[in-house]
């Protein structure tokens, strides 16, 4: 987890040219995937719905480091499998929470962030939720008060 993680957070946290911040993540997702295909070897001796959950989960947030980012709908799909095979996964509901927020579908990543809220109170989620109240007020047209000047 540690390697997706890490390639993850590049998106955000890296301040580089755009061309220099897409080769570091497609470096650090080549070693998240390398061994999250070691950790699926190891899962097909010992089946599990967690551990496929999880490794879906793993793949799915690898898959947002790519040229597409966090709208690449293989990366969605995973998120999604890994939340029907695990509900409690929280990461993978923030993780779909944030392509669905990508592409512009505020209430779908709104739907998301409240599935983690659902199953755990965590910061990162509710840190989502208010970040992206916040953007949707922002969209909603003003209150009747408002135009007019009022209170």
């Amino acid at each position: 987890g540690a390697a997706v993680d890490s390639a993850y957070a590049l998106h955000d946290d890296l301040y580089a040219p755009a061309a220099d911040r897409l080769a570091a993540m497609a470096d650090s997702r080549a070693s998240a995937e390398a061994i999250i295909a070691s950790a699926e070897a190891w899962a097909g001796v010992v089946a599990s719905a967690e551990l496929e959950a999880r490794l879906r989960y793993l793949r799915g947030k690898a898959a947002t480091c790519g040229a597409e980012g966090r709208s690449s709908a293989s990366a969605e799909q995973l998120l999604a499998d890994a939340i029907k095979l695990d509900p409690n996964l929280i990461g993978a509901w923030n993780a779909l929470g944030e392509c669905y927020w990508q592409r512009g579908e505020l209430e779908a990543a709104r739907g998301c962030f409240h599935g983690a809220l659902a199953h755990r109170r965590t910061c990162a989620s509710l840190c989502h939720l208010s970040m992206l109240l916040r953007v949707i007020a922002g969209r909603s047209p003003p209150d009747e008060a408002q135009a007019w000047g009022g209170e």
